[in-house]
């Protein structure tokens, strides 16, 4: 009888073993590969959380309105961006239609004043604890995510070059 039930017990461990390790250690490993690889580049995620604008450049009614209107559209609500993640912050930041205003305004400095004062994802980028470094690391991801995939809008050199420009601005900063 004591050999039946020790056997039995080992049996038991046996399946137990083997269910773990064909059913739930895959799920595990696979859960973070993924988790790893989001931390990798969360740009290549291919159903990432994305803000899209109202309107942008290719809009068909881009020039019905005033430039004030058109910032006025563009400004995303507090709730919205209280929700979203760093680099969904970054990357609307990348999709801002007038980013490229930020070279007009004489220095950089002056430029990112401006463009705080105008697109809300900056504004709310700008209050967060280490915000510097955070864009830093996310733009540096999304312009290694802009190499292999380019902007539909064609403004993939123009964008990839602000960032740039904003990343070693911040690095010396930091």
């Amino acid at each position: 009888m004591k050999g039946k039930r020790g056997w039995l017990i080992t049996a038991l461990c046996a399946i137990a073993l083997i269910v773990v390790v064909l059913f739930i250690w895959p799920g595990i490993v696979r859960t973070e590969m993924a988790e790893r690889k989001k931390e990798e580049n969360p740009y290549r995620e291919p159903e990432r959380d994305r803000y899209v604008y109202p309107i942008t450049i290719e809009s068909p009614d881009w020039f019905s309105y005033s430039v004030p209107e058109k910032q006025e559209m563009l400004k995303i609500d507090a709730q919205s961006l209280r929700k979203m993640s760093d680099s969904m912050l970054v990357e609307a930041i990348a999709d801002y239609p007038y980013l490229v205003d930020v070279l007009l305004s004489g220095t950089l400095e002056e430029g990112l004043a401006d463009l705080a004062d105008h697109c809300s994802a900056y504004a709310e980028l700008i209050t967060r604890e280490n915000y510097q470094a955070v864009f830093t690391q996310n733009a540096g991801k999304l312009i290694e995510y802009y190499a292999d995939n380019p902007r539909s809008d064609g403004q993939t050199e123009a964008v990839t070059g602000l960032l740039q420009e904003m990343i070693r601005y911040y690095q010396t900063k930091a």
